[in-house]
């Protein structure tokens, strides 16, 4: 049984050269963006084997669409993007359930799923090239030159096309809000992220800048929303919040118990969180001034404005600006540990567990940590510190066990985002842009959830795995011991689970997989400008 086990092993170890091939086109990718090399990059992705793979698909799609979204392609990336949710619809089989996938790590060798955050933001760039499309009144068309360089050239578009690409970003806004209803249905889903301040804001304006009545109504419902989305999950945010931890810990345990009472926090030293939250005031404000004036001076009382300060607001700021700052927060390896008595316990296969109970734990521990030489170890954040032990009092201690999984760090706000708005060379405007929500905060309260929902079971599988190697290596020490002596057994034993602890590994390599040409926060402002070039 250890035989055909190690073998599986060994054949597994060959097909995850992959894993590392992916890792290394993400970082690419990201270089060449950070150069904004955008054609750089798509060539780049065009070549690499997440469009080769199958199971890379849905990330190479959500890669593709927004290397051509920079590069003014709309046309081609609503396309991807809409490809992108067919594949997102074929993958979940439009079950419930299955959404929960997102808060699951993937397997290097499993299929990209995306995260939830991931996957609604396919709808954001869908309505965004929709958007582009009709209030520029133009597309762009990549045309390759005599020197075989890709330029973009500029096609006018019909009024007709300008008037089918409005109700494509309806229908884009609507089904990202029906996404969003899918998600709140999952039962038991007490995910961080289950409501989007991106979601909401983002079709508030875009329903907004559609200008019919109906849509403005749309948007003022839609900002309401978002408030109170805003009030309940944004202090779960770092850029909101820098007590955000604390205040997610008890987030958590209201919404698995579905408690209704307020959660109470501080504001952090930065009052991001009040800035955001005035926009979206404002934002009520002025929509409501416009479809419903009888109630304005009744809302600006509950907002404890002057009445002066409310028509301040109002007349002063005309454009809204949304603005994408930096990039995601990029998704790397973290090693993790647990220990070999802790692993063969979790054994659940009964002759697996017959076979090491039958060499006995004390026997393997023995050997692991005398012939074997691996030791004892402990970790101290980035520290190891490895210490020999031999039969006795040390025989007590565990035999330390290495694995990693995929880890996205906080990010440091140490700025404020300032625009400036420039007519040639002389600054017209300079104003601080709000935070709509942060990538880097979604992705990594995506990975939290997902590190705490799958942990055990994988540290489990990996347990079974290192003990399975070290009970084969016993099994080798033991019949060479018998039949020469110490000296050939222990280097052959050695060797043997040398040879299974690279395979395992190889096969058990943390995915690194996420749409790496995401944003890192999204921000926006009101502006009051003449029209004229800027």
């Amino acid at each position: 049984m250890v035989k055909n086990w190690l073998l599986n092993l060994l054949t597994l170890f060959i097909l995850f050269g992959c894993a590392i091939k992916s890792r290394s086109t993400q970082k690419n990718i990201r270089k060449l963006l950070n150069q904004k090399n955008f054609s750089g990059a798509l060539s780049l992705l065009e070549s690499s084997d997440l469009k080769k793979k199958e199971k890379h698909k849905l990330l190479y799609l959500m890669e593709r669409g927004t290397l051509e979204f920079y590069q003014g392609l709309y046309i081609q990336s609503a396309k991807t993007f809409d490809e992108a949710n067919s594949l997102v619809d074929k993958l979940y089989t439009k079950s419930i359930t299955k959404l929960v996938a997102s808060s699951i790590i993937n397997e290097n060798s499993d299929v990209f799923y995306g995260a939830i955050f991931e996957r609604s933001l396919i709808f954001y760039y869908q309505a965004l090239s929709f958007h582009k499309l009709y209030s520029l009144g133009k597309s762009g068309i990549a045309i390759k030159d005599k020197d075989n360089n890709i330029q973009i050239e500029l096609k006018k578009l019909t009024n007709q096309e300008i008037m089918r690409f409005k109700q494509s970003t309806r229908s884009s806004l609507i089904a990202w809000d029906s996404f969003y209803q899918e998600v709140g249905r999952i039962k038991n889903n007490n995910s961080i992220l289950k409501a989007s301040l991106i979601a909401k804001r983002i079709a508030a304006f875009l329903h907004q800048s559609l200008g019919t009545r109906r849509d403005l109504e749309i948007a003022l419902q839609l900002n309401k929303e978002a408030k109170s989305i805003m009030k309940i999950f944004g202090p779960s945010r770092k850029i909101f919040n820098s007590a955000f931890k604390k205040y997610s810990k008890k987030l958590k345990y209201s919404l698995k118990n579905n408690l209704r009472k307020k959660i109470s926090f501080k504001l952090s030293s930065n009052s991001e969180y009040k800035r955001s939250l005035d926009q979206i005031n404002y934002d009520i404000l002025k929509l409501t001034k416009k479809l419903r004036p009888y109630n304005f001076n009744k809302l600006v009382k509950k907002l404890n404005l002057s009445r002066s300060s409310a028509k301040t607001i109002i007349a002063n700021k005309k454009i809204k600006i949304m603005v994408e700052s930096g990039s995601i927060k990029a998704v790397t390896p973290e090693d993790f540990t647990l220990n070999l008595r802790s692993a063969i316990s979790n054994i659940e296969d009964p002759s697996t567990k017959a076979l090491v109970e039958g060499i006995g734990v004390p026997v393997l521990t023995y050997f692991a940590l005398g012939p074997l030489g691996l030791g004892y170890y402990s970790r101290d954040n980035n520290v190891t510190i490895y210490s020999q032990n031999s039969a006795g009092m040390e025989l007590t201690k565990e035999v330390g066990i290495e694995f990693e999984l995929p880890k996205v760090k906080e990010h440091s706000y140490n700025f404020t985002h300032i625009l400036n708005i420039y007519s040639k060379s002389e600054l017209v405007k300079s104003l601080p842009l709000v935070a709509v929500d942060s990538l880097h905060d979604n992705s990594f309260i995506n990975n939290q959830e997902a590190i705490q929902q799958s942990f055990n079971k994988r540290a489990t599988r990996i347990g079974i795995k290192y003990a399975l190697a070290i009970a084969a290596a016993y099994s080798t020490y033991k019949t060479m011991k018998d039949s020469n002596s110490e000296v050939f057994a222990k280097p052959a034993a050695f060797a043997q689970y040398v040879l299974s602890t690279k395979a395992i590994r190889e096969s058990e390599k943390a995915d690194l997989r996420y749409w790496s040409s995401l944003p890192g926060v999204i921000l926006e402002a009101d502006i009051d400008l003449e029209p004229g070039s800027y």
